[in-house]
């Protein structure tokens, strides 16, 4: 082995090690992305949820003011009350099966 192939194949070394390095380093980089992805994941699925039930207790409120003022014209308040009952009864059905 010439004083040239020891020089290329030093060479060699240090760039496989100097590529591993980087790979690990990427490695360690999407490893924390995937992480925080997942985390953020979570926290969409939670603010959702939060949305859904704010949703659900702003409808309610509409409801109940509604029922007290006494302003049904067009019932609206027994459409709703229907469309609850109806909701409750399918979650019965449910829970029997």
């Amino acid at each position: 082995m010439t004083d040239e192939d020891r020089l290329l194949l030093k060479d060699l070394k240090v760039n496989v090690q100097r590529l591993f390095q980087e790979y690990e380093r990427l490695k360690t980089g999407n490893r924390l992305l995937v992480d925080k992805v997942t985390a953020l994941n979570n926290e969409i699925v939670h603010l959702k949820n939060e949305k859904n039930d704010l949703s659900r207790e702003n409808e309610n409120i509409k409801l109940a003011n509604h029922l007290l003022s006494g302003k049904d014209g067009n019932g609206e308040a027994k459409k709703k009350i229907n469309s609850l009952v109806r909701e409750i009864d399918k979650c019965i059905a449910l829970l029997n099966k």
